[in-house]
Order: C-alpha cells, then structure tokens, then sequence
C-alpha cells in the first residue's frame, strides 16, 4: 500500500513511475527504462535495500541516483548515503514532498 501511495504522489509531483514490490524485479526495470533515479525501500522482502544498491551500482553503473525510502531513520544508512554525492536517505515520516525534493536535487 505505501509503494502505491508513494508512486501516486511522486506522479502527481510530476514524475514518471515505474514500481515494483519484488526486489528481484528492479534490474530488470532499470535496464529496461534506464530511470533518472531509483528509489529503494530500506527494508524490501528478501533483499535490503543497502545491499539491492549495490547489486544495481554493480550491475547498472555507478551513476545511477538512489534515494533510500524508509520507515525507520537508520543512522549507519544515512551516513553512507549523505557520504555519496548519488545517494539519499529520506524517511517515510518526512513524507513525499521531501523524497521529491530529493530526488529533484538528484536529478537535476
């Protein structure tokens, strides 16, 4: 439920969205629509989104924008997104408008 709204205000901001809840799936989608930005829910079913970064980074490049979405404000994730100048860390309670605001500033 909160994939769908989150998909639905970033379209309504002026977005572009393609979503997925199966994390397996989000290569494919990237190799396939080459998006602006990708953004990855900390904790995603049978993949985190730190390691699903780095899978993407590997296998997409490294220029590939990620914006972690999260219901938890993680210290240790935060720190090593705010280190990156391609990654961000947004929490869920910050609500959409920053995570556009994000990823806006990302993208560019």
């Amino acid at each position: 439920m909160v994939l769908r709204v989150t998909a639905r205000l970033l379209t309504h901001r002026g977005f572009e969205v393609l979503s997925t809840s199966h994390p397996f799936e989000v290569g494919s989608l990237v190799r396939a629509h080459h998006p602006a930005a990708v953004v990855l829910d900390v904790n995603m079913p049978g993949l985190g989104g730190e390691a699903l970064s780095r899978f993407l980074q590997q296998q997409i490049g490294p220029s590939l924008p990620i914006v972690f979405y999260s219901g938890v404000d993680d210290a240790e994730l935060r720190r090593l997104a705010e280190a990156s100048s391609l990654a961000s860390y947004v929490t869920k309670a910050e609500g959409a408008d920053a995570l556009a605001t994000r990823l806006t500033e990302l993208t560019g």
